[in-house]
């Protein structure tokens, strides 16, 4: 009676030993699935941080590009006089400067055109590396 049990024995040990491997491979599986996860999860965190970072910069490039335009239309309602002024900062600390040159023109018969100016407005950021914002346009005022 025994050895009519043994065979079975057999069998049913070798069943359990490949479920134990398949479920030790399925384990496996998961652990890797959940990594290469992790991994997308990560990398979309980044890009999300770099495009809020971005959105940020553009935000305050287009309020400066407002507010120089803004002050550009203000300087050429007023006489200009020729020299660099400091117009003020406003709530993001940027400082503008407005630069009059009265401009040396003369026409085809050689006489000297007078009242011809170039206004520079520039947007002096607070961080040293950033590149000024400047406009640039030529008036012509009696």
């Amino acid at each position: 009676m025994i050895a009519d049990i043994a065979p079975t024995v057999r069998i049913l040990s070798r069943l359990c030993s490949v479920r134990r491997s398949a479920a030790g491979f399925m384990l496996l599986e998961v652990m890797i699935a959940v990594g290469v996860f992790a991994f997308a999860v990560v990398g979309l965190s980044m890009a999300l941080n770099r495009i809020l970072d971005i959105e940020i910069l553009s935000g305050r490039d287009q309020r400066i590009r407002l507010e120089l335009e803004s002050r550009l239309a203000e300087t050429r309602a007023e006489p200009l006089t020729p020299g660099k002024e400091s117009l003020g900062k406003d709530a993001m600390g940027v400082e503008y400067m407005r630069i009059v040159e009265e401009l040396e023109l003369k026409n085809m018969d050689d006489v000297r055109l007078n009242g011809m100016y170039l206004l520079r407005l520039e947007a002096k950021t607070p961080n040293p590396d950033d590149n000024p914002p400047t406009v640039e346009i030529y008036v012509y005022q009696r």
